[in-house]
């Protein structure tokens, strides 16, 4: 959040600082002329194109396309001309609603089309699936940029509890400009059996509404502003909900459940909801968090909301029919007040007399009433000792930071190494006039405690929310002056992801780091695909060839996927890693950092103490990059480099003879070329390809040819050897192509 002492937009701080208050300063967007006049719309639910059931499981996975594409939008109906230009999935903001069954998969190709061809700003792109247990390499990887004209495919496995995620971008140093021009969008994933039996509103329903808040600044002319030089804060002088600022819902007497995403790129609210025209503030009932369904209903008629969070509340209608309720914020932390109602006002709602015809879902929740048990899903250990210590810190005329690193710098970013299957308390704090919420990839984690980080400086909260502590969460916020403590497990899989603030602007500005879930060299369950690296060359993006053919969708691309078994049975891998776990120190998950016979050689340091002070980690891992004097004899599987005991890749053997800077074995220019980072047995020259012995080939297949293939020798977009268009047409590898895909 911005610093009193700074300026925003050309206003002094320090002229409106009025002691542990401020005072309001003149809004530079234009005024609505109308509020309450739009109806509050709803975004559209986004169908998938085609479905594929793996013929061994019968399981099912939904194919999807999503296009980034410039758009312009009228945010001020009264002001003449175009209005807004944006950028936003589908041409929307918010972007189409994904409506995801808990169990069925999905595939979601999202093809950047923001060229400055076709009226966009040229941005590349990165989709991140927030609150999703994504694999590594389609979790949205900071630097695995989607450039305009390309594509890639994301994968996910909606298998976690039902709850209220959202996509939005993650592009290094370009989140808090594609987010603030629109790329944000809910995603849904529900389980109809859970909503009856907590008789809940149906998801998809008129009952079951997202409201998606955001904040801007706009232009008189009414566009947004030009915020590319801002480097602390984009707090916004107009709200708006679904992409309209001050809208109105039409609802009846009965109850709705309300799916409530802050995606503004620097702004939190507290929330509130009065009756219009007196003093009467309506409780909301908090039935969900980040992680979904909590353990009990919390009745609250004040609700904090830090940029990422969701919550999900039940509001009853029924005793204000043929009242106005009006849904508005305050101003916290060290956020600007700006004038005028759009600063302030969300949502206008108009309870009419209307009958109520379907009582679905409208069941009576009091404070306190019993939802879901949580206690196998709570990590164990919360009285256990800090395990890791992390400051969020700038110094004047520095980068944002966590324990001093920035993102940049790659040797340094990955600040801790968990063992997988692993439970760690992690303290999170900030000190000075500054807050931040911290998103932490992969893991939901339970909040343990906030006090005050430094007692001779402003106080902070010393409390943690009935709301905050009754679910699981993926976000929290550190408000200034504050230490929080969290728990959670690192599982159900290995590999590298990130953790930051989301202030959009802090991230974008290094206050982002990684941690390295590592493997287990004697795990002993079988991956059928390693997919550890989150820049693996494999899933990197692709020139857009065109509209999917459907045919090659269902016979190529989807079985590819569905062969990974990348997310597989989870509640076994689960079990497997608990009895492993258990097997080594006694306990379901260790208690304290694991030895080094029973954690893999990613840990530099395996049998340090827990780490409770502010020192960083600066362990090796497989994303650490450099050179290594090699001494290992190679490993059987694949894996190389200082990241992996400085292990050789074995010449002739079926990995490839070349480290890639990443710790694969591979013989591609990505694990040759010293310009790809590559680490050992690397050559200048674009390395010999070999000859495919089972008709896959191409990039994702160490570069094999199809010479000599009987089905034919064109390698497709998809590493499949044949001669038919679909092979040898547009996106064709390799072999007598009659148009090439050409490589990032």
């Amino acid at each position: 959040m911005r610093s009193p002492m700074l300026s925003i937009h050309g206003v002094s701080m320090l002229s409106i600082f009025v002691g542990a208050t401020f005072a309001q300063i003149s809004r530079i967007s234009p005024s609505l002329a109308r509020p309450f006049t739009i109806q509050l719309p709803i975004p559209a639910i986004k169908n998938p194109i085609t479905s594929y059931k793996d013929p061994k499981t019968n399981s099912q996975i939904d194919f999807y396309e999503v296009k980034i594409t410039p758009f312009t939008k009228k945010f001020f109906p009264d002001i003449a001309g175009p209005g807004a230009t944006l950028v936003g999935y589908d041409g929307t903001e918010p972007g189409p609603t994904f409506l995801i069954a808990k169990g069925i998969e999905t595939l979601v190709r999202v093809v950047n089309d923001n060229s400055d061809t076709n009226g966009g700003n040229g941005r590349s792109s990165v989709l991140h699936l927030h609150g999703s247990y994504s694999r590594p390499p389609f979790d949205g990887w900071a630097h695995d940029l989607i450039p305009p004209g390309a594509y890639k495919d994301y994968y996910y496995p909606n298998k976690q509890s039902a709850r209220t995620l959202w996509y939005h971008d993650h592009a290094h140093r370009l989140t808090a400009l594609n987010t603030y021009a629109g790329q944000y969008g809910t995603y849904i994933l529900y389980d109809g059996a859970e909503e009856e039996r907590l008789n809940l509103p149906r998801s998809g329903s008129p009952y079951d509404v997202p409201l998606v808040l955001s904040s801007r600044f706009f232009t008189a002319t009414g566009n947004i502003t030009d915020e590319s030089t801002e480097r602390t804060s984009i707090y916004g002088d107009t709200l708006s909900v679904n992409g309209v600022i001050m809208p109105y819902m039409e609802v009846i007497g009965r109850r709705y459940k309300f799916r409530l995403l802050n995606a503004a790129s620097s702004k939190s609210f507290r929330l509130k909801l009065s009756v219009d025209g007196t003093n009467e503030r309506v409780n909301m009932s908090v039935i969900g968090s980040d992680s979904g369904i909590m353990q009990a209903v919390v009745a609250t008629d004040t609700l904090y909301m830090a940029m990422a969070e969701r919550w999900e509340v039940i509001i009853d209608f029924e005793p204000y029919v043929g009242r106005n309720l009006t849904l508005a914020t305050d101003t916290i932390f060290a956020d600007t007040i700006y004038t005028g109602p759009e600063a302030s006002t969300l949502l206008r709602f108009v309870v009419t007399n209307a009958p109520v015809t379907d009582t679905t879902g409208n069941k009576e929740f009091n404070n306190g009433d019993p939802l879901v048990d949580l206690s196998l899903d709570r990590p164990t250990g919360l009285s256990r000792a800090i395990d890791q210590s992390f400051l969020f810190e700038r110094k004047i005329g520095r980068p944002w930071t966590i324990n001093g690193q920035v993102f940049d710098d790659v040797a340094n970013r990955v600040l801790r190494n968990v063992p997988r299957g692993t439970t760690e308390k992690w303290e999170m704090k900030t000190t000075g006039g500054w807050s931040h919420p911290i998103h932490i990839h992969l893991v939901d984690f339970q909040v343990v405690s906030r006090t005050v980080t430094n007692p001779n400086q402003a106080p902070g909260r010393t409390v943690v929310e009935t709301y905050e502590s009754a679910g699981l969460k993926d976000v929290i916020t550190l408000g200034e002056n504050e230490s929080v403590q969290v728990v959670a497990r690192y599982a159900p899989w290995d590999g590298i992801y990130m953790f930051h603030c989301h202030n959009n602007v802090h991230e974008d500005n290094d206050m982002m780091a990684a941690f390295n879930v590592t493997a287990l060299a004697d795990f002993g369950y079988p991956d059928s695909t390693v997919l550890s690296d989150p820049m693996d060359a494999r899933f990197r993006a692709k020139p857009y060839p065109g509209p999917p053919d459907v045919v090659q969708i269902n016979s190529e691309v989807l079985p590819f996927y569905v062969s990974l078994d990348a997310y597989g049975n989870v509640k076994q891998v689960n079990q497997h890693l608990d009895e492993y776990w258990a097997s080594k120190t006694g306990h379901l998950t260790p208690t304290s950092t694991p030895t080094a016979g029973s954690s893999s050689s990613v840990t530099k340091n395996p049998t340090s103490p827990p780490i409770s002070s502010l020192s960083t980690t600066k362990s090796s891992s497989a994303e650490t990059g450099g050179a290594t004097n090699p001494t290992a004899e190679p490993r059987d599987d694949g894996r190389c480099g200082i990241a992996f005991g400085s292990a050789q890749c074995q010449k002739g053997g079926p990995w490839g003879a070349c480290c890639s800077q990443y710790g694969w074995c591979g013989d591609t220019p990505g694990h040759c070329l010293p310009s790809e980072g590559c680490q050992l047995g690397c050559t200048s020259t674009t390395p010999v390809r070999r000859t495919t012995k089972d008709g896959r080939c191409g990039t994702d297949f160490d570069g094999s040819l199809c010479k000599g293939w009987p089905s034919g020798e064109c390698c497709s977009q998809y590493g499949w050897c044949g001669k038919t268009k679909g092979h040898c047409g547009a996106g064709c590898q390799s072999g007598p192509c009659t148009a090439r895909l050409r490589r990032y």
